[in-house]
């Protein structure tokens, strides 16, 4: 008999699984939304290797009664701290399935490969975006990597081969960026400082006429241009970068144009936030996760982009190993294992493929403009509180707000006194967030990506800041 069991065996592990796993989901909620663990319960997990097996079902029960109800859930309709989908039960399904069948799509997987292909079509068309090819990646690192891999391939077309030579080449964004372009600089051989960080406006929004003297500055000094990344919802505020004026200065200087959309592209769908989003349709390439504002769990990211040939340019190459996948049944379109930087390509597509089959793309735009209204509710319950202070309207679902007792007015002390609160919020357990710096003050982050939190649960972000940091006020307020 097999040591891992028989296929009998296998399949009531796999329902049993599915059992802790629903049981897990209706029981969340009852759960604190942050979680600390002690030294104690920390060494229950430090064993030793274990060389013989306690059973598979008697494993998931024990991840059901100590692994889960003590882990950080994003599936939590309180937890806001980053920019998380909330485990959305098509994607939780398409886990499983996807597991079950374990194809690499890499290469051409029959019917996997097909549900894939239309999968990023429907991601295209839900934000209006008219691609000629998308891959799916493992999240919006890797896409805006592979995206700005693309612009690289077009402005520097022998990198693959010869390098970067340094401080050759420019690679521009707002300095409200997220932190993966200036990682995909680095592992693209273009180099940290080739990054140049684009001054913003008052409402976060990089300043297009400061883009275009860096641009024209950059190619007086012989320098190329490689591409403008223009941010549809920044991670630290949700700011929308300009991105029509933005394809304008890139038309007028013939620079790709990268949307890093990972965050917030699916409000390029929602009525209320649409025009927003106008010019992402002249885009080169944009990222966008599923995983975070389509509500699946991690992890699926996905780059889109214009041209259909450009994958190939930045990524192809013909290993021996691969020499015969142009003939035989397999035959067919390129595969994506030619066009990114995985070998081994996981079937990620299978979930927003099921949510949209699911739910439909209605549903989760509803869901997108819903989690906008909560924002401004949110935002609204701050400018209502006397002890509550609002640092920027919200343009998505992101609000920025800090605790501002009477009498503390130090901008030193009032960053040291929030700073405590949040690690107040984050051991007092009912709600979870994460804080972000802007305009040199610290500052409470929420943000609202989550299909089941209510206006109750949102409004306890308020609640909850100024009694705790009600209580933690004398203590400022004396030193």
């Amino acid at each position: 008999m097999s040591a891992f069991g028989t296929p009998e065996e296998a399949a009531r592990a796999i329902a049993l699984a599915g059992e802790r796993a629903a049981a897990f989901r209706r029981e969340v909620s009852d759960l604190p939304a942050a979680v600390v663990l002690g030294e104690e319960e920390r060494a229950r997990y430090r064993t030793p290797l274990p060389r013989s097996g306690a059973g598979l079902e008697a494993t998931i029960e024990r991840v059901a009664s100590e692994v889960l109800p003590r882990a950080l859930s994003h599936s939590h309709p309180r937890s806001f701290p980053f920019i998380d989908g909330s485990g959305l039960e098509a994607g939780v399904a398409a886990a499983v399935l996807a597991a079950a069948l374990d194809a690499n799509l890499g290469g051409g997987s029959g019917a996997a490969s097909e549900v894939e292909d239309v999968a990023w079509r429907w991601l295209a068309e839900l934000i209006g975006f008219p691609a000629g090819i998308g891959h799916f990646t493992s999240g919006g690192t890797h896409a805006n990597l592979t995206g700005i891999a693309c612009a690289r391939a077009r402005a520097l077309p022998g990198a693959r081969e010869h390098g970067v030579i340094p401080g050759s080449a420019a690679v521009y964004a707002s300095e409200q960026a997220h932190n993966s372009i200036a990682r995909a600089c680095d592992v693209l051989g273009l180099g940290r400082r080739a990054l140049r960080p684009i001054r913003t406006d008052a409402a976060f929004r990089v300043r297009p006429d400061e883009l275009a003297r860096a641009i024209e500055t950059d190619r007086a000094a012989g320098v190329t241009p490689v591409a403008v990344v223009g941010a549809a919802g920044t991670t630290s505020t949700g700011a929308v970068d300009p991105l029509d004026t933005l394809a304008d200065i890139c038309a007028e200087h013939s620079v790709w144009f990268h949307i890093d959309g990972a965050y917030g592209a699916p409000a390029a769908a929602a009525p209320s936030t649409a025009a927003l989003f106008r010019g992402l349709e002249r885009a080169d390439s944009v990222a966008i996760d599923p995983h975070k504002w389509l509500y699946l769990p991690k992890a699926v990211g996905c780059v889109l982009l214009r041209d259909g040939g450009v994958l190939a340019d930045a990524f192809a190459d013909d290993p021996a190993y691969l020499e015969n996948v142009g003939d035989g049944p397999y035959a067919g379109p390129d595969w994506p294992v030619f066009q990114g930087i995985e070998v081994t390509h996981p079937f990620r597509g299978l979930a927003p493929w099921m949510a949209f089959l699911a739910y439909g793309a209605d549903a989760l735009v509803a869901a997108v403009e819903n989690d906008v209204r909560l924002a401004r509710l949110l935002a609204e319950a701050v400018r209502d509180s006397p002890d509550l202070e609002l640092l920027d309207d919200p343009q998505l679902s992101i609000v920025v707000y800090r605790h501002r007792p009477p009498g503390l007015d130090d901008p030193a002390r009032l960053d040291a006194h929030n700073r405590a609160l949040l690690d107040a919020m984050q051991r007092d357990g009912r709600v979870l967030t994460s804080g972000t710096t802007i305009r040199g003050t610290f500052a409470l982050r929420p943000c609202m990506t989550h299909h089941r939190s209510s206006d109750a649960d949102v409004l306890a972000l308020a609640e909850v800041a100024s009694e705790l940091g009600s209580a933690l006020s004398p203590r400022m307020l004396s030193r």
